[in-house]
């Protein structure tokens, strides 16, 4: 017996729901019945994406959150390097000013 029947049977014989979304749409009344659209508490789910738990929500949200502030400063640094960068054209010392 696996981890999720030991606790349905701890829990008095709570029904299981499948475990993979595409079967648990197909096989599970508990889960067709929060699909309906007349249902307000099946808001926000879908038949397509199965649900996904908030701590995975938290961890996804926090990898986009870092991928655009690495990309952000990426953006920043390439600016400021074009900016900031001596080059030869300006002049001898790469101050802009074009005294070197």
């Amino acid at each position: 017996m696996g981890g999720r029947e030991r606790m349905a049977e701890k829990l008095g014989g709570a029904r299981l729901i499948p475990g993979q979304w595409h079967v648990a749409i197909r096989q599970s009344k508990e889960v067709q019945c929060l699909l309906r659209k007349d249902n307000p508490s099946g808001a926000g789910l879908s038949r397509a994406v199965p649900p996904i738990a908030p701590h995975v929500k938290r961890t996804l949200v926090r990898g986009e959150v870092q991928r655009v502030k690495t990309e952000r400063k990426k953006v920043h640094d390439d600016i400021l390097g074009f900016f900031l960068s001596p080059s030869d054209e300006m002049g001898g010392n790469g101050n802009g000013n074009g005294n070197g």
